[in-house]
């Protein structure tokens, strides 16, 4: 038996979730909530654009606030991913 990849159990299991199109986030996917909301890590994602686009950290945390964290609130047509940030501790 195959083994299923990480999106083909989101896609049949929580077919309504939302995935950010965005297919180098997929490494940021960290969860999923019981209500189905795909739970994304901010840092895991900041740390992608910094290391796959070249950006500095202030660059990357301007481009995450202006073109994903904004971007939440409209996605409407099924149940919208979280962004969790870590508490630093």
């Amino acid at each position: 038996m195959e083994k299923q990849t990480q999106m083909e159990y989101l896609a049949q299991v929580y077919p309504e979730s939302i995935v950010l199109a965005d297919d180098d986030f997929d490494d940021a996917i960290i969860g999923v909530s019981t209500n189905g909301n795909v739970i994304y890590s901010v840092d895991k994602m900041i740390d992608i654009l910094v290391e796959r686009y070249n950006m500095t950290h202030e660059g990357a945390y301007e481009y995450f606030d202006y073109n994903i964290d904004r971007a939440i609130p409209y996605m409407t047509d099924g149940v919208p991913p979280v962004l969790m940030n870590s508490i630093p501790i």
